[in-house]
């Protein structure tokens, strides 16, 4: 299940990888990373130590 994140104001939805993910020769992630998708519909991938700096938990009832 996707778990909601914010960046200062900015919220995103996040999956963390659970294997390794190979998306057409382009993009690379590797267990323990995570899938952003923010507002705009753009994905991305970051590392978890990044995705630890950058984002926090938003709590379930926002």
């Amino acid at each position: 299940m996707p778990l909601f994140q914010r960046k200062v104001t900015v919220q995103v939805q996040a999956e963390q990888l659970q294997g390794p993910l190979t998306a057409a020769g382009a993009v690379v992630g590797n267990k323990g990373d995570w899938i952003v998708t923010s507002g705009s519909g753009e994905s991305f991938i970051l590392s978890d130590e990044d995705f630890k700096k950058e984002y926090e938990p938003v709590p379930l009832s926002q």
